[in-house]
């Protein structure tokens, strides 16, 4: 009777061993990874910071002729282009025009002066080319038609009238207040608009990080990049200009509301991609990875989806471990 239950036993157990089946290669739990192959990636080193403006005091445009204002495209915030016709007097087109010398007179052909080569080199910037002689001769009055033409005005001057050419500070201006509507009465030297005061300065607000990675620096700001020491106020007029076109720099707020631009390296740099559980934090504040529990030191300068990006004291290892003792020294 043992004998038979004994067989049984047996029986079962060969039975039950032989129609379990193996688990499958693909539902079986992986190997655990103890290493990570270090790559390399390009860092910028983006920092978002807050910018404090400084400007002057607010000036005024005024009109260059006298008549009716049948059209006015003005409105605070927006931005008046030079080459473009914002303002429009007895149907005709005044067209705003950025020179460096303001057009104080009426031209006609053969005119000399400043202010004709100032004309000049302002037509060639708005892609109508002409010789900057400081004469006015033929080709610029034709360019000076061509400007008129592609805004509407087909007529055909045989002088540059005064009256038609709206003088401003830059190639964009902002518009902080509107001073005239459509249907108002103008006389020449009226206040057209007001403009914010000229960008004086920007600096960062809170001043530089302090764990910026060293390199040259570029700020962007509404997708104007210029180049900048972060610990200096930028006060270049040539790069205040550029900048005085973005929008977030002409209505400026303090605080909370102030504006915020991108600080980046200008040339991104190389760096070394490990995984957040391989670096280890020593007591004194070094930070390092292992390698076979050998040490490197390293810092950390970014990171990014399960990434941190370093920076090694000296050449990267080829792997790193992806779980290394939390008490393991960085020395």
């Amino acid at each position: 009777m043992i004998g038979a239950l004994t067989l049984v036993a047996v029986g079962v157990v060969l039975g039950a061993a032989w129609t379990s089946p193996a688990v499958p290669a693909a539902l079986r739990p992986p190997a655990p990874i103890t290493t990570f192959e270090v790559r390399s990636a390009t860092f910028d080193d983006v920092r978002s910071v807050r910018l404090a403006v400084a400007r002057g005091e607010e000036s005024g445009l005024a009109s260059p002729g006298s008549g009716l204002v049948t059209r006015f495209d003005c409105r605070p915030g927006s931005t008046i282009e030079s080459g473009t016709a914002p303002l429009w007097l007895d149907d005709a087109p005044v067209v705003a025009l950025a020179t460096t010398l303001p057009l104080w007179r009426d031209l006609p052909v053969g005119t000399q002066g400043n202010d004709v080569r100032a004309l000049q080199e302002e037509l060639t910037r708005l892609g109508h080319p002409v010789e900057a002689t400081g004469t006015l001769g033929t080709k610029t009055l034709r360019a000076v038609n061509a400007l008129f033409d592609d805004l509407g005005d087909p007529s055909a001057l045989t002088s540059v009238p005064r009256s038609r050419f709206l003088w401003i500070p830059g190639p964009s201006v902002t518009v902080a207040e509107c001073s005239v509507t459509t249907g108002s009465q103008l006389e020449a030297g009226a206040e057209l608009v007001v403009t914010p005061g000229t960008l004086a300065g920007v600096a960062l607000r809170d001043g530089a990080p302090s764990d910026l990675v060293a390199g040259a620096r570029t700020l962007r700001v509404d997708g104007i990049d210029v180049a900048v020491e972060p610990q200096n106020p930028v006060t270049d007029p040539a790069l205040l200009a550029q900048l005085d076109a973005a929008p977030s720099l002409q209505q400026a707020g303090t605080g909370d509301e102030a504006p915020v631009g991108q600080l980046r390296l200008a040339e991104p740099v190389d760096v070394s991609v490990v995984p957040p559980s391989a670096v280890i934090t020593a007591p004194d504040g070094t930070t390092c990875v292992t390698t076979d529990a050998v040490p490197h030191r390293l810092r950390v300068v970014g990171s990014e989806l399960g990434q941190t990006f370093v920076l090694f004291d000296g050449a990267p290892p080829t792997a790193v471990d992806t779980s290394p003792r939390s008490d393991a020294p960085c020395a």
